[in-house]
């Protein structure tokens, strides 16, 4: 963003737009609340670290908090904006997906963790593993 806003060049503009319009798109459609709540918190260090910023960033922000409120008031069925709004209500009640159960997750991580402290489980292990434990405790 920095390099975007002190750029010096019309080309240099254009090629950093550019890189940071598909990085803010990849942001959006990682679907990650943490990648985006670290993202706004980094954009707002950002905005308080370099003064030159602030403009540009108070633009932006002023564009995600419509496509965010946007989000909001669309139907989860829609394409991309009801996802992201389903996401965004989802922070209000992080319970309410089973596969949002990050306690039960990170006990499991841990578990395995100290479990196999060298070499983990392998690539793709972490369910095999912890499905192998729920057989183990059915037995």
């Amino acid at each position: 963003m920095t390099c975007l806003v002190t750029a010096t060049t019309r080309a240099r503009v254009v090629v950093l737009g550019a890189a940071s319009a598909l990085l803010a798109l990849a942001w959006a459609m990682s679907m990650s609340r943490g990648a985006w709540i670290g993202g706004l918190v980094a954009l707002v260090c950002l905005g308080i670290a370099e003064p030159r910023t602030r403009r540009a960033l108070g633009s932006i922000g002023a564009a995600v908090v419509a496509t965010c409120a946007a989000a909001l008031v669309v139907p989860s069925s829609t394409m991309v904006l009801g996802l992201v709004g389903a996401r965004l209500r989802s922070l209000g009640a992080p319970t309410q997906n089973q596969y949002d159960d990050r306690p039960l997750i990170w006990a499991e991580a841990w578990r395995q963790a100290t479990q196999h402290p060298w070499f983990g489980v392998g690539p793709g292990g972490y369910e095999a593993a912890a499905s192998s434990l729920g057989e183990r405790h059915l037995r």
